[in-house]
């Protein structure tokens, strides 16, 4: 048989990782990021300083205040005296408050360290990782009464998914700290923080007396 006789082979299926396709478009990885030059993202940043500092200060105001409705340390505790006195259940809630968010770090600061943008990261992944756990806290409130163990089930594995996903978002990187130090000259930093901060110790919940 002649080498001229012999059908091409077909060429290789590549089967794409859905998980990390998924990952690539909340990421944005296939966006590439503009190249600016230095005097060209200082007006980039002044132009919108007025915008991105007060969306900056709404939102580290919101998200404590958000956190003082799920503290770890009095608010989540106290749900669950309501449900349970077996000790593994709090336990549980106390590492998840520590490991979660440190432990992810480990494993995650290298890449996030690495990505050209950090927004997707804050906003479209934290969506998912941080935030739709929430959720499902409050409906461990809802199902309380009539199944406790259930709620406990929801409680924790929420609070687990919360605190580890947020550590994964973070890394030492810290996609959303970074924002503010991209979107604000170093002599504004500090005061939008300061802000922050004040209203945070204004708004803050302390239920539990």
């Amino acid at each position: 048989m002649h080498s001229s006789d012999m059908s091409p082979l077909p060429p290789p299926v590549v089967r794409r990782n859905p998980l990390k396709a998924v990952l690539a478009w909340l990421l944005e990885l296939n966006r590439p990021a503009p190249q600016r030059t230095e005097d060209e993202l200082a007006a980039e940043v002044e132009r919108n300083y007025r915008w991105n500092f007060a969306v900056n200060l709404l939102d580290g105001t919101w998200i404590m205040f958000g956190f003082s409705f799920i503290s770890a340390t009095t608010i989540l505790p106290l749900f669950l005296s309501k449900l349970t006195t077996n000790p593994l259940a709090f336990g549980i809630l106390a590492v998840m408050a520590q490991a979660g968010w440190f432990l992810p770090q480990l494993f995650t600061a290298n890449f996030m360290e690495r990505l050209a943008r950090k927004k997707p990261v804050a906003v479209n992944l934290g969506l998912f990782l941080e935030r739709v756990p929430v959720w499902i806290m409050v409906l461990a409130a809802m199902v309380a009464v009539t199944a406790p163990k259930l709620a406990i089930v929801l409680l924790l594995g929420a609070y687990a998914w919360h605190a580890l996903g947020a550590g994964a978002v973070a890394g030492f990187a810290a996609p959303r700290p970074a924002l503010p130090r991209r979107t604000s000259s170093p002599d504004r930093l500090s005061r939008g923080c300061g802000c922050a901060a004040a209203r945070n110790q204004d708004q803050r919940v302390h239920p539990v007396e």
